[in-house]
């Protein structure tokens, strides 16, 4: 298929804002970001029927991460983490002495989440543990460098394992979910390990929260499309798991898709119906923000291609597959031939990805039954 990008111009626009009884100003893009970054967002043509569209889901610089703190100490708005969800410290208490800490070890989070693994369960048989926000190592609910408050906001969760002497698993505890709400909160607990216990790991996640918007969302539109026609709208191509959903003209969703069921994960695919204009409307953005929000700190390229789903047609049965349609002819055995001989998923009647005789069957009743 062609790969050419066409980006239309406000007077094309305006254009199609009278076909698509749309205010001029709704249609004033294209050009990318911000400008798709609300519905209906970018405007693209599709060339004989199809197109491929490429863009990137930006970070809108609310990390708060080290890589974004300046001289001054305020957030420059370059790095990862924190403005989103809490930069996180963790502590390990043992007869109220601290023995252990860990700024950013966790495997889960955005990076700035703690975790401590391959500990000793203490003597007297509990781990007291400590949350607190980076960077408060001491745990009284203050910056060490600055002496104010940490100012950390958000929420996180935790979890512990359990591992016997022989390091097999012995079982594992939920810590619990808390959030940071004052900037200066430390929270405190307890864990009780199973009595086979000999080691633990303690780890968080940070991303829980569901309030942030720091992720960019991207909504495109595509005209020239055939009304009454099915379209493929298949992400080919992302740097994070994509999520897409489309929606109709008002911006009400109407289909939403995580991963291709085929393909499985993490590029996403939905069949829409062109809308009597010949438009299809959908946003794509990363799975976490299934709202569509921009609540996500995953970002980076995506490509996604709008094409004639397989067997899409205004046709009077599955047979009909070639123009004039409403009409069984030879056309319509010609399309079959071709895509059967060729590997084209019109002619794969059964959808099992083989070509075989249940195809050739279920093509001719089709044909024999006639149109209705």
């Amino acid at each position: 298929m062609s790969k050419t990008r066409i980006e239309i111009t406000t007077k094309d626009a305006a254009a199609i804002a009278g076909v698509l009884a749309m205010s001029s100003a709704a249609m004033a893009g294209p050009g990318g970001e911000p400008f798709n970054d609300e519905f209906p967002g970018d405007f693209y043509e599709a060339v004989d029927g199809e197109i491929l569209i490429q863009g990137d889901l930006e970070d809108r610089g609310c990390g708060f991460g080290y890589a974004s703190l300046g001289p001054d100490k305020k957030n420059r708005g370059d790095g990862y983490g924190g403005g989103c969800f809490p930069d996180v410290v963790l502590g390990i208490f043992e007869d109220g002495v601290l023995i252990e800490t860990d700024d950013d070890g966790s495997f889960l989070g955005d990076g700035l989440a703690s975790g401590l693994f391959g500990l000793d369960v203490g003597p007297n048989g509990v781990i007291d543990w400590a949350v607190s926000g980076y960077d408060d190592f001491n745990f009284d609910g203050l910056g060490d460098d600055f002496g104010g408050p940490h100012d950390q906001f958000g929420a996180f969760e935790g979890f512990t394992q359990y591992y016997d002497a022989d390091g097999g698993f012995a079982g594992s505890d939920y810590i619990g979910f808390y959030e940071f709400f004052s900037g200066d909160e430390v929270f405190f607990g307890t864990e009780f390990p199973p009595p086979a216990a000999v080691t633990y790991d303690i780890f968080l996640d940070n991303t829980v929260g569901s309030d942030c918007l720091c992720g960019d969302v991207d909504y495109q539109v595509v005209v020239g499309l055939t009304p009454g026609v099915e379209y493929e709208v298949r992400v080919t191509d992302a740097d994070f798991d994509s999520i897409l959903q489309t929606y109709d003209e008002f911006g009400t969703p109407l289909q939403f898709n995580d991963d291709d069921p085929v393909a499985g994960c993490c590029l996403s695919v939905i069949t829409e119906t062109a809308d009597a204009s010949g438009a299809i409307y959908f946003a794509i953005s990363e799975i976490s923000d299934s709202n569509f929000d921009g609540s996500h700190t995953s970002f980076g390229f995506w490509e996604i291609s709008v094409t004639q789903a397989c067997g899409s047609s205004q046709s009077c049965n599955e047979a009909d597959l070639e123009a004039p349609f409403g009409i069984l002819d030879l056309a319509d055995i010609g399309a079959f031939v071709t895509g059967f001989t060729s590997g084209d998923c019109i002619a794969d009647f059964d959808g099992n990805g083989i070509y075989d005789l249940a195809d050739i069957g279920t093509f001719v009743t089709a044909f024999t039954g006639g149109c209705p």
